[in-house]
């Protein structure tokens, strides 16, 4: 080189970092920008949170016992069908129903086991005349068992009427005059309840159709009730009595010995013209 040559120059060294925060960059024309992250406490958040908790403590449960509810449905299905079977096993060989599901209740397989076995074993063995009756009897028995108790209710209904029908007529005589509307309560509940510890009386009543027993029932009532009534109303007239009855006055202060009264009923004073 010459020496007419320009002299060479530094490059000049980049400028600092500036410390201002960095502007996000604009999105280019006919872009969405990126909506800003949901706080925690959100109120969709926080809700999606509280019904995720409650679904897992109801989930939990049912993951320990390594079943669903689904499981446990179709588990109660099938003991319900093993209980209808044992109750009418039982009910062919003559067991009672409640004895059969409270033993049920303690271990359904063993007693479901010995029912179908005992059945078998009764099935295998020839029947006698006897079973035959019973299992006939039986067999009657449960087919009427509706119309006894139908039967039954009526004639229920039927002696409550006439024990009813008996009271009024029994209450009209000898009661000419009202009572109280309680009184008569009173003696119909007691009359009742003398008739009703009678079973006599009772079987006389419902299939007979007798009202006689009624009667003497009631005229044990009645004599109770008015005994009571009598005592009750002894006391409230002493009671009334005690209450109403003046007390007896002091004797009033002679003022002096003039107005002493002497025998013929004249005071010393009345008698000289005092």
């Amino acid at each position: 080189m010459s020496d007419n040559s320009a002299p060479l120059t530094a490059v000049p060294a980049a400028p600092p970092a500036s410390s201002a925060p960095a502007v996000p960059a604009s999105p280019a024309d006919g872009s969405v920008a990126a909506p800003p992250a949901a706080s925690p406490d959100t109120p969709g958040i926080r809700q999606f949170r509280e019904q995720y908790e409650a679904l897992k403590s109801a989930y939990e449960p049912w993951k320990n016992l390594n079943r669903t509810p689904d499981d446990v449905q179709r588990q109660i299905s099938t003991v319900e069908r093993m209980s209808t079977e044992a109750v009418q096993l039982g009910e062919r060989l003559g067991y009672d129903a409640g004895e059969v599901r409270e033993l049920f209740a303690r271990d359904p397989v063993q007693v479901l086991a010995y029912l179908r076995q005992a059945l078998t074993e009764s099935n295998n063995k020839p029947v006698s005349a006897n079973d035959l009756r019973n299992e006939m009897s039986r067999t009657v028995e449960q087919g009427l068992k509706p119309i006894y108790e139908r039967e039954n209710a009526r004639m229920d209904r039927e002696a409550e009427f006439r024990f009813d029908s008996e009271f009024d007529r029994l209450f009209k005589e000898n009661f000419k005059d009202p009572l109280p509307a309680k009184a008569k309560e009173a003696l119909y509940e007691m009359v009742g309840q003398l008739v009703g510890e009678d079973a006599a009386a009772i079987r006389r009543l419902k299939f007979d159709g007798q009202v006689s027993d009624i009667g003497k029932h009631f005229n044990a009532a009645k004599t109770r009730l008015l005994d009571i009534f009598a005592e009750w109303s002894t006391a409230e007239r002493q009671r009334l009595g005690r209450e109403s009855a003046p007390a007896p006055a002091a004797p009033g202060k002679l003022k002096s010995r003039l107005d002493a009264t002497l025998s013929t009923g004249q005071s010393v004073r009345e008698l000289f013209n005092i």
